[in-house]
Order: C-alpha cells, then structure tokens, then sequence
C-alpha cells in the first residue's frame, strides 16, 4: 500500500527567507563574504570617473587581500597610498565583529575630533544598510559611540591623546592614519593595553608622514614580517601602491601631480615629487625614503645607481658575488657587525679601488658573529685575502677576535693616541662626520657603485638628523651597509702597502 507523503509548499517567502538564512550564516563564518553586503558612501571623483554617493564596496583584488589578513593575523601595518578604501574596510571589520560575533567593541584613533566622527559615521553607515533583517537598534549612538541592542557590542572613536583609551577594554584596536597622530606614540602605549587582556586584535595603517621620518609607526612597519612567526607577536604587513586601485595609470598618475595645489605643497613644505611619494607611493620603498630636503646621500644618483647598476649577482647563502676577483685589481674590505640574529645586520663590502665598485658584499642578520665571520672569510679568499678593517664596536670586537682566530693575515690597524697599533676600525666623534661627508660625496660624484639594490636602500635610510643636523638612519632603519662602505673607503690607500698617519696595517703573513 503506497504512503502518501505531503511535500512542504516552498513559497516565494519561505525561499528567501532560507536565502537570507544561509547568507547570514556564510558571512558570520566569513568577512570576506560579509563585503558583498556593505555599503559604502563614497565621494565624487571626477578624475576616475566616480560619481560618489551610496555604493557597493567594490571587492578589489587588495580590497580582499586586506579583508583575508583582517581575520587571519592578530596584528596587521598597513602602509599605503590614498584612497584605497583602508577606512572604510577596517570599519567594516569592525560592524562584522559586533554584528556577527558579539559581544565586541572597537576602541578606534584617528588624528583629529574630526576624523574620529567620520570613522563613526562610516560604521552607522554601514550597519544602516545591510540587509533589514539583519539590523539591529542601537543601544546608544552618538558622534564618537555606537552600541548594539542586546548584543553588547560597541564602536568608539577617539582622537588620538596623550592620554586616550587607558580605561577601555577592546576587542579590536583600530588606529587610522597613525603616521599622522600628533601623540600616537603616547596613543599606543596608552591603547596597547586594551587588547593585550582580552587576546583582541590590532590594525594600523596610514599613509607615510614625510615631515616625521622617525616614527613609531614606520618603525613597526619596518619590523613587521610579510610571514609573521606564529610563535611571536609579529605584525603582519602589507603595502599598497596607488596603482592598485582600477582606473589609476600613468596618465592619471601625471595630471595628478600636475594639479597639486600650490597651497598644498606650501603647507607640508613638500615638492611636487616628494609630495607625489608621501601620497601616493609606488612602493614601500619610495613611501618610507625621506625627502631630498633631509637625504644624507643624493637621492637621484641613488635612483640611477639603482636602475644601471642593480644586479643579481651569484649569490651563495648571504654572500652575493657581483664581480670575480681580477688580476691586477686591489681590494679592500669593510665590516659592520650587527647584534647577531633578529637585530641589526651584519654588513661586510669587498671594494675595487681601482674603481669603487662593490665587487662582493656578505649581509645578514639571522646569524651568530661566529657563523657570519666564517662565511666572510671565505667571501675574502676569492680576492686574494684583501686588507680588511672590522669596527671596533661592541659587537664588533668579537668578530675581530675571530679573525684572529683564524690568522686572517691582512687586519687592518689604527694608531691609537699613544701609538700603539689596535686592530679594528675606529668610528667616534672625531671622525664619524668626515667618514661620512666624503662617503656622500663620493656617492654623488658616482666615485663607489653599489650593486646591491638592499645595500642602496639603506643609504636612502640616512638622514641629516634635524636637530644635531648629523648623518644619521631614521629610527627603526638600518645604516649598516652604507657604513661599511664608509669603512672600506676610508682604509683604500692602505691596501697598497703605505701606512697613513693615523693607520697601520699588518703584514701578510702566509695562511
């Protein structure tokens, strides 16, 4: 006997109601997937053709890069061009955490009152209009503070303080603009603590502030980790240039500095090509660099020692041979020894004299001083076992006393005040200014060539400190490689055998 069943009758409304159920339940599993919900306002832009207003947040493919590592690291620096839609992005991640994962607050900084509102106007925005039935009463809604009903989570935006946010507790700290924050430093010292109890999250991003070039979040961006470790707390950093952006090429990209505004560039003291790299950099690189007004080192022969002279070399573990040894040539070696592994980088040049190219460099900074100087030992016998000078510093005596170790025959050594020969190189006070005033001219008049487009970048790093006017890295930069061709330089008269006055070299023993 057949049993007859009754099928449920799906209706038109029962069909989207289980639509928007499934939708719901796919973007509480994914922020991602929450975007195709937002809504954005965005303004006029006559130069891409935008007429502004309410619209879709577009899911770019660095839209999404972004909104992938939002919910996958817990510490993110963004550094960026503008109006790439950062804002608006991690305000949305920060309506998706109150949203879909209650309870959850948003302790938010960015430079002015002003900003600080607009941060909250853009999330009321976007809670505004999801879908209806996903919306939820405000418990309380103000300028700078947003809760939900019932699920006791809330957005608070602040400008950035000396004092601000040591009372909250975050789920999500959020800081915008952070290069631009008069006080982030006390800012993030004061906030850090809100998230560090409650295991929430940070994310920071901003354009790069060209009138700070030491700053704690070029530091932070510097020491961030394109892979973080999993077993630190890495930040995670990502850079976008201000052609990711559809709609933005060369044409664009010359009108725009075409049409600065006189008043604009009086204001920051900018030129229109500094101006251009603070707002909107190719690279991290070019958004990190400071401006010409402050470079040590001629920023333009820089650029085309980069363009005509980069190349890869034949690199072996972290020795890079850009040039084999020649007969008939005389080299010189320099050595900056860093603070072993995760600090400062061990630098070692080996320069031509006869025409001060970098024929070799060995450059690291993940090894122990005995591991380094083993590997530069061997980078010296492929040219002859050339005059080599190590810097004395506090790291540097004990790769000076491992050269001996192993009776390096050519240690270079300097005349102390009571005659005696020390070996090592000796940078203080007394000659730091000169060592590095001829290296900048002698890079200017393209006197050494370097080859090595790391080793470049950390020239650019070099600043004439506004306040002792002496060269110096930015904070959070490395000098170390500039510095060890300052040291090469300054011993290449003693590679053919004539002591200087204040120099003496030792005499080539066999080995």
């Amino acid at each position: 006997m057949a049993t007859a069943f009754n099928t449920p009758v799906l209706t038109p409304e029962i069909q989207k109601e289980a639509a928007e159920a499934a939708a719901f339940e796919l973007c509480r599993r994914s922020f991602v997937r929450y975007l195709d919900f937002v809504n954005i306002l965005e303004p006029p832009d006559p130069t891409l053709g935008v007429q502004g207003g309410k619209t879709k947040l577009q899911k770019w493919p660095h839209i999404v890069e972004m909104a992938e590592a939002f919910e996958k690291y817990r510490f993110i620096s963004v550094l960026k061009a503008r109006q790439l839609g950062f804002s608006w992005t991690a305000t949305a991640y920060a309506t998706w955490l109150m949203r879909f994962h209650p309870p959850a607050s948003t302790l938010a900084f960015s430079k002015s009152q002003r900003e600080a509102i607009e941060l909250v106007s853009k999330a009321r925005f976007i809670l505004n209009n999801l879908p209806e039935r996903w919306r939820v009463p405000y418990a309380a809604s103000s300028r700078q503070e947003l809760s939900l009903k019932g699920l006791e989570s809330s957005f608070v935006a602040l400008p950035s303080t000396e004092d601000a946010g040591r009372s909250f507790t975050a789920s999500l700290l959020l800081l915008d603009e952070a290069d631009y924050q008069k006080y982030f430093d006390t800012t993030y010292v004061a906030a850090r603590p809100t998230i560090d109890s409650s295991g929430g999250s940070l994310i920071m991003g901003s354009s790069s502030n060209k009138r700070k070039m030491a700053s704690l979040f070029k530091e932070t961006y510097r020491a961030a980790r394109d892979v973080p470790r999993k077993d630190r707390n890495d930040f995670k950093r990502l850079f976008f240039g201000w052609d990711v952006r559809p709609g933005r090429d060369k044409k664009w990209y010359r009108n725009t500095r075409n049409t600065i505004p006189e008043t604009d560039l009086a204001e920051l003291g900018l030129t229109p090509d500094s101006y251009m790299e603070q707002e909107y950099p190719k690279d991290a690189d070019e958004a990190l660099k400071p401006p010409k007004t402050l470079a040590h080192f001629d920023q333009e022969v820089l650029e085309r020692m980069e363009r005509d002279d980069s190349r890869t070399g034949e690199k072996l573990g972290p020795i890079t041979y850009f040039q084999k040894y020649r007969f008939g040539s005389k080299y010189v070696a320099g050595t900056d020894t860093g603070h072993g592994v995760g600090g400062d980088y061990s630098v070692t040049v080996v320069i031509d004299v006869m025409n001060g190219f970098v024929v070799a460099d060995c450059m690291s900074n993940e090894m122990h001083p005995d591991e380094y100087i083993e590997h530069v030992v061997t980078m010296l016998r492929e040219y002859r076992r050339p005059l080599w000078a190590i810097e004395d510093n506090e790291n540097g005596i004990e790769s000076i006393r491992l050269a001996q170790r192993v009776s390096y025959p050519r240690l270079y050594k300097r005349r102390t005040s009571r005659n005696n020969a020390e070996v090592g190189w000796h940078t203080d006070g007394s000659n730091r200014t000169y060592m590095w005033g001829e290296l900048a001219e002698v890079v200017r008049n393209r006197r050494i060539i370097v080859p090595n487009r790391n080793g470049i970048q950390q020239f650019y790093s070099v600043i004439q400190d506004p306040a002792t006017r002496r060269p110096a890295a930015m904070k959070g930069a490395h000098d170390d490689y500039p510095l060890a061709c300052a040291i090469a330089w300054q011993i290449r008269d003693a590679s053919y055998g004539s002591a200087m006055s204040d120099k003496i070299i030792s005499l080539p023993k066999a080995w």
